[in-house]
């Protein structure tokens, strides 16, 4: 029971932080490097339920990093500009960038090199789950946008902070079956 609120609490701190990453605070004057740190804090505490707290710890980083990758213009999803195929395509492509340093950090401790045989992270945390993740960037702005929600704050496209909150507990779900 204990175990299972800890998911649940975790799921809740990646969706809010992934969406204050995405502006939620600006109105507070929050700088945007703090408010990224705010999402890579959350989803390292979140690999801390599954791996070791230093390997957690390393995570942080990573996810800091995949924070700074572009949109490639595709946020509106063809609403504004571009189409909506080649705006999913360039959500997916942010995304993918997005975890994989994070992928990447959880599963290279586990890599055994040795002269005769190479054992490529046997005992892993099942590192790819976020690689899978990852692409489904498209999808939460999507349902962001069937939902019509206002809830976490207005925006220029209002649908998108509802998709950033959902593409966030998305991520929390990534992580925590990574390091299940």
């Amino acid at each position: 029971m204990t175990h299972a609120l800890a998911i649940l609490c975790c799921i809740a701190l990646c969706s809010v932080a992934f969406r204050v990453r995405g502006g939620l605070l600006e109105a507070w004057r929050i700088p945007g490097q703090l408010a990224r740190i705010t999402f890579a804090v959350a989803a390292g505490l979140t690999a801390w339920l599954g791996v070791p707290w230093w390997l957690a710890l390393a995570t942080v980083p990573a996810w800091w990093v995949g924070s700074t990758f572009p949109l490639f213009g595709g946020i509106d999803l063809g609403t504004r500009d571009g189409t909506f195929w080649g705006d999913v395509r360039g959500l997916a492509l942010r995304g993918l960038l997005w975890t994989l340093l994070p992928a990447l950090v959880l599963w290279w401790p586990h890599v055994t090199i040795d002269p005769t045989l190479i054992v490529w992270g046997q005992g892993a945390p099942q590192w790819w789950v976020l690689l899978l993740v990852g692409p489904l960037m498209p999808l939460a702005y999507w349902l962001g946008r069937q939902s019509g929600s206002k809830l976490w704050g207005a925006g220029a496209i209002d649908w998108c902070q509802t998709g950033e909150a959902i593409y966030g507990a998305m991520l929390g779900v990534g992580v925590i079956l990574t390091v299940s």
